[in-house]
């Protein structure tokens, strides 16, 4: 009798994993991704960002994809070097926001650039606008700032 088992390929080896094949909406992710990026001018932000694009849908470094990036142009290793090059990312600390310290931020940029500082009437304004376009009640906090 016949395994039916005996046709399947052997597993691999310990410590190797194998890698799916790159779906169709992963391909064309690739290449949306890889569009307006010009392959000899590849900034290290840019090399940062194809990354976490990648793996944010799940894209793993596999020969599949390094031969994907050679066939738009781009060098798989060239990509990793540049944006594990970046500087760490530190570790994360939760706090809290308050809109208004957020728009008094914002005011403080903006009288900067124009020169010219928000009323409070215009302050007033943005904070409410703030809370209204993210449904936020008072004391809520619109961002979760992590440093």
């Amino acid at each position: 009798m016949i395994n039916p088992l005996s046709s399947a390929p052997p597993p691999p080896p310990q410590g190797q994993r194998t890698s799916p094949a790159l779906s169709d909406e992963q391909k064309t992710l690739i290449s949306d991704t890889l569009e307006n990026v010009d392959a000899d001018n590849l900034s290290q932000a840019q090399a940062l960002e194809i990354v976490e694009t990648f793996a944010a849908a799940g894209i793993n470094p596999s020969k599949e994809l390094a031969s994907t990036l050679a066939d738009a142009g781009f060098d798989a290793r060239t990509i990793g070097d540049l944006a594990n090059s970046a500087p760490p990312v530190p570790q994360a600390t939760s706090e809290q926001v308050d809109l208004s310290d957020l728009v008094d931020y914002l005011d403080t940029l903006l009288e900067k650039v124009s020169g010219t500082a928000l009323s409070e009437t215009d302050k007033t304004s943005v904070y409410d606008g703030l809370r209204e376009r993210f449904g936020l009640n008072d004391g809520e906090s619109i961002l979760n700032v992590t440093a």
